[in-house]
């Protein structure tokens, strides 16, 4: 009642000073319904009288609307007003007349409504008095996350509306939101308190800090909030690192305390999964992420998380950082149930190669009297000084010359084609004593290591040292034949050998990649990680850290072969979306596993930021973010519209084929010519339809003057259009001429 009497004071306020300053109520002299109204995209506007509104509406319970219009006029007696309302005079004024004297109250039955965090309506009810009172209404909700299908309406004694509730949008916790019943009586407000759960779609980055820094990686969950209790599901195709686990996506559940969100998601991946092409550890390992949020403004998820892994080390090894997420705004999760976490691996063994009959011959033979028996029974002195002598005999690498030798040759590729050769299958098994090496003899790595790993075994620091030493040779070679790879890679489209095919960019990029895992699934060892995690400091660091240097140094350029690898495969379109992705999903784990087994060495062996790993965690970063554009839709590694794909072939040279634009032009003249055909297929059709299409309405035509002719036979011409028949007197006469005809008919002659 209060409401409806302020409103009508100043409404007749607003009359008094109108008339007091010489002003008159809004009368239009053409009383022409206006044209149509279309109310823009947010909705009708406010007001308070028809004069806030735009031209061609008035003001109807708080809002600008359209009753009638040139194309919908008024039914009755009534006239469309100028203003787009229903009136008994189109010169009346705009606004309807104010009844000073109020018909009814209207009150709400609740003034505050609590919303739980389930529900997805919210109901509110009025009553009117006296109960017999007629009363217009229109529902006002006054947030964005209220709505009501049918917001006009009249009613007696009772109302009760139904609102949809929109929670996509909303950010956890309590919101406040008010709605108006604006009535021909009176505007009513409720209160409406809403409690917004945790459910939605999250998307943010898992940022790596410690041990050091390791780079940073997307991450997708969908949430869902049950009382005290939280699931989380990963969406792997943008969350790289925690894609599929043999077969399954991660779920976890966890609880929410009002204000902090805590959750572990627990994996366990094969060997095979940690690669995309070989395998970078040889048994199963797991991984325990748990994770620490609280509730940020603008409804996001932020804080830290700890990352333990198993099966790397003879204990579980441990990496943290920050975690940060915001809500995607539009998205709902989908329903998944939590599935059980699996088992995580046990500690792998750490024990060093066996020591073989093969192996302590050798060795023996090449220690000679420094040495002695190299056995199992040897002393701690013994077995370095056998590992030492065995180690000597399998790497040259080492005191190489890799730019050039004194006859003028390149002593780099000489080296990489020794290397290659000694790497072959055949020579692995062979221990030898000879002091003939080229390049590396594998056999005799792993004889040296079995020998380091036991004087390891029994305490002796210098034993994890000759470990180190045997791991930094491996490494050497593996990154030579990589890098000498790369090189034949950008070399490949400019090089040319008379009448021999030179070999592709990706088969260069693939061999290098195949000696890179070679030597990384060596170095990866359980028994090698952990001998380099307990070598001192001080012994470690007075090889300049080689092992950990040349390793992380190894995984960056692998990293930088798949990267060129993935760009040719996206440019030649060679490869689906879905196959890319994948691809770099594997490989980014398998980058995140290295990263991780390096930098929890570099940790124990107390040494300064290696810029190696440095440059190889910020390798993850780029790597992840080529894999989150993959999954957008967009072009896959950011290629614009437009570009022109790579094909230029130096033995495809020639007048007319001496550029990359040129070579792709020939390339796809088969394509142009069958386009070509098929588009002067396409016109000669046309001509035909055309030429078809005229006949038939020559024939046409024809058919309709022989019509006419008939019909002038049988109803006459028109008086005033002899060339066209008299149907207007043809319909009584013309059907008795039409049966007399019909009666002269003889099967002699049918058309008469």
């Amino acid at each position: 009642m209060q409401a409806w009497l302020v409103r009508a004071g100043a409404l007749l306020a607003s009359c008094a000073w109108l008339t007091q300053s010489g002003c008159t109520t809004e009368v239009v002299d053409e009383a022409e319904p206006p044209a149509p109204y279309v109310p823009p995209a947010e909705g009708a506007p406010e007001c308070e009288l028809s004069a806030d509104c735009p031209a061609g509406t008035y003001c109807d319970l708080g809002e600008c609307i359209q009753e009638c219009n040139t194309i919908d006029p008024c039914t009755g007696e009534l006239v469309c007003h100028p203003r787009g309302r229903c009136a008994e005079d189109a010169h009346e004024s705009a606004d309807p007349p104010v009844d000073p004297r109020p018909r009814a109250e209207v009150v709400a039955t609740d003034g505050t409504v609590h919303v739980g965090p389930t529900d997805s309506t919210v109901m509110l009810s009025y009553e009117a008095r006296p109960s017999d009172a007629p009363v217009r209404y229109r529902i006002d909700p006054r947030v964005p996350w209220l709505s009501v299908s049918e917001p006009r309406g009249s009613f007696e004694g009772a109302l009760t509306v139904s609102l949809e509730i929109d929670r996509s949008r909303l950010e956890a916790g309590e919101h406040t939101g008010t709605v108006v019943l604006r009535t021909t009586e009176g505007n009513v407000t409720t209160t409406v308190l809403l409690e917004q759960a945790l459910d939605g779609v999250y998307q943010g980055r898992l940022e790596y800090t410690a041990p050091r820094p390791l780079g940073s990686v997307p991450l997708r969950v969908e949430m869902v909030q049950l009382g005290s209790r939280v699931e989380l599901r990963v969406d792997p195709t943008f969350s790289p690192t925690l894609g599929l686990a043999s077969g399954i996506r991660a779920t976890a559940s966890g609880r929410f305390d009002g204000t902090t969100v805590t959750a572990s998601i627990v994996q366990r991946f094969t060997p095979e999964e940690l690669g995309a092409e070989r395998a970078l550890v040889g048994q199963d390992v797991g991984r325990e992420l748990a994770v620490e949020l609280t509730i940020t403004e603008g409804g996001g998820l932020a804080g830290r998380f700890t990352e333990r892994w198993f099966g790397l080390f003879p204990a579980d090894v441990e990496v943290s950082g920050e975690l940060s997420l915001s809500r995607i705004a539009g998205q709902v999760p989908g329903a998944f149930e939590v599935d059980l976490p699996p088992e995580l691996p046990p500690h792998p063994s750490v024990n060093p190669p066996p020591l073989t009959s093969a192996c302590s011959s050798a060795a023996s033979a090449a220690a000679g009297s420094s040495g002695g028996t190299c056995s199992e029974a040897s002393t701690v002195g013994q077995l370095l000084a056998c590992g030492d002598a065995v180690l000597g005999r399998g790497v040259k690498i080492e005191g190489a010359p890799l730019v050039t030798d004194s006859g003028g040759e390149s002593g780099y590729d000489e080296m990489a084609t020794v290397c290659a050769a000694e790497l072959a299958a055949g020579s692995r098994d062979t221990v030898t004593s000879a002091t003939s090496v080229g390049c590396i003899r594998p056999a005799n790595l792993s004889c040296a290591l079995a020998l380091y790993g036991r004087a390891a075994q029994r305490g002796e620091p210098e034993g994890a040292g000759g470990v180190g030493a045997a791991a930094s040779a491996f490494a050497a070679v593996g990154l030579l034949l990589l890098q000498d790879h790369l090189v034949n890679a950008f070399e490949a489209p400019y090089r040319v050998e008379a009448g021999v095919a030179e070999t592709t960019v990706q088969d260069e990029l693939s061999a290098g990649r195949a000696h890179a895992h070679d030597a990384l699934s060596f170095l990866f060892q359980p028994f090698l990680l952990e001998a380099l995690r307990s070598t001192p400091s001080s012994i470690a660091g007075s090889g300049d850290y080689l092992a950990l240097r040349r390793t992380a140094q190894l995984l960056a350029a692998d990293l930088t072969a798949l990267q060129e690898r993935v760009r040719i495969e996206s440019r030649r379109r060679s490869s689906e979306r879905e196959a890319l992705r994948a691809q770099l999903h594997a490989d980014a784990l398998r980058l995140l596993v290295g990263l991780v087994a390096l930098s929890v060495v570099e940790q124990a062996q107390d040494a300064p930021p290696t810029p190696e790993l440095g440059l190889f965690a910020e390798a993850l970063t780029e790597l992840g973010q080529r894999s989150l554009e993959l999954s957008e839709p967009v072009d896959p590694l950011g290629i614009p519209e437009g570009f022109v794909e790579f094909l230029y072939d130096p033995l495809m040279a020639g007048p007319d084929r001496a550029t990359n634009f040129q070579q792709v032009f020939v390339a796809h003249q088969p394509e142009l010519a069958a386009a070509a055909a098929a588009e002067e297929e396409a016109r000669v059709a046309v001509r035909q339809y055309d030429a078809d299409l005229d006949a038939l309405g020559t024939q046409l035509e024809a058919i309709d003057r022989q019509i006419a002719s008939r019909l002038i036979q049988i109803c006459g011409a028109d008086p005033v259009d002899p060339a066209s028949p008299d149907l207007t007197g043809c319909a009584s006469s013309g059907a008795s001429r039409g049966r007399s005809s019909s009666t002269r008919a003889t099967p002699s002659s049918p058309r008469s």
